[in-house]
């Protein structure tokens, strides 16, 4: 997963993924202005779909959250979908 964070005064930002049944994926912290964030998601089903969220927090404790976004994972062969 990845998303691209932007902060209008150009501060630092700690950027947080969220599955959104709750649990942190990952978080990654002191990220520029324009830099693109990514986290590795383990432990998928095959055939699932999951949806996630990401929280970007300034240095002056601001906090965004993105809209949801989902994806299914493919089925393994042999899986009727």
């Amino acid at each position: 997963m990845k998303v691209t964070v932007t902060d209008p005064e150009g501060d630092l930002m700690n950027v947080t993924f969220y599955n959104e049944t709750g649990g942190t994926i990952g978080s990654v912290t002191n990220v520029t202005n324009g830099t693109r964030v990514s986290v590795e998601w383990s432990g998928l089903q095959p055939g699932t779909t999951y949806k996630w969220y990401v929280n970007v927090t300034d240095s002056y404790g601001n906090v965004k959250k993105s809209k949801v976004w989902n994806f299914t994972m493919a089925p393994t062969s042999g899986e009727s979908q």
